[in-house]
């Protein structure tokens, strides 16, 4: 067996195979950094940078972000009232925000405290989304009763148990950036699909092109053994592929986006805020 899966392992090793390999990787790595390439524009730095200040400060020097967010509260409220008055006047004239800590065409202090806060209150936003699960799945089985065996009811048990001790999860507050566009990449899965179908399309087909299917059927081992080798060194690429078409992003996007730490659990992100499961991201990626 060792044998055939050794001669089946080198005979799709091809040139052919590298080079389709590597083309496709290639490609699917251009589209990946086509897609985030805008992060490495200087205005995405400068936002990044504010939301970490700003941040550290709610954090490390409470005092001193609850100063700042009074000020930007009372500048807010200035705001507010320079529009409203423009609207009673009927006189059109440009008011801008008075912003302090950023100051983009496309990015400003509102927008900062708006991102900001959103990460301030994910933990509490979270145990309440999964409060509401848990209700929700309590008043269905007082609806309908307990009734083993039945999907519904099931359905609902099992919400219960894997919900119920989640609630209470603390997520830390600090920005999570790179697992999410990571975790909702769908190119890499496309370009492998493409590359494994051009790979191995022909792999139980190869010994009829070259006309040696009669040697095989009288041979000892070109019955079960012979498929089993093919079937191990489909799954042996495919895994290698797999690998290296869902990885490899992780170079693109380490340039661009950047990774927080993988300390972070996964309710974190917006793709996997209800996941079943206490996993932080490099526990998620581990079981990829």
């Amino acid at each position: 067996m060792l044998t055939l899966l050794h001669h089946e392992l080198h005979k799709h090793l091809t040139r052919f195979t590298l080079i389709f390999t590597s083309v496709m990787l290639l490609l699917n790595l251009a589209v990946v950094f086509l897609q985030y390439m805008d992060q490495l524009n200087p205005e995405n730095t400068m936002i990044r940078t504010a939301q970490e200040a700003l941040l550290t400060d709610y954090t490390s020097d409470r005092a001193k972000y609850d100063a700042d967010y009074a000020d930007y509260e009372e500048r807010l409220k200035e705001y507010k009232s320079a529009v409203s008055a423009r609207s009673y006047s009927g006189v059109w004239t440009q008011i801008e925000f008075n912003n302090q800590k950023i100051d983009l065409k496309r990015y400003g202090d509102q927008q900062l405290y708006r991102d900001v806060d959103e990460i301030i209150t994910r933990s509490e936003g979270y145990n309440r989304t999964i409060e509401k699960v848990l209700k929700s799945s309590y008043s269905k089985i007082r609806e309908i009763g307990i009734l083993p065996g039945n999907y519904v009811y099931e359905y609902q048990v099992a919400l219960i148990s894997h919900y119920t001790p989640l609630a209470g999860l603390d997520i830390p507050t600090e920005p999570v950036r790179g697992w999410e566009e990571f975790f909702t990449l769908k190119t890499p899965v496309i370009f492998q699909t493409v590359t494994i179908l051009g790979i191995f399309v022909s792999i139980f087909i190869t010994e009829k092109r070259v006309r040696s299917l009669n040697i095989l059927h009288i041979s000892k081992k070109g019955g079960a053994p012979l498929i089993g080798a093919k079937l191990l060194t489909a799954g042996i690429y495919s895994l290698i592929l797999t690998l290296l078409f869902t990885l490899t992003p992780m170079l693109i996007l380490a340039v661009t986006t950047g990774f927080t730490t993988p300390d972070q659990f996964v309710q974190a992100t917006e793709a996997l805020h209800l996941c079943p499961y206490e996993l932080t991201m490099g526990q998620y990626l581990l079981l990829l």
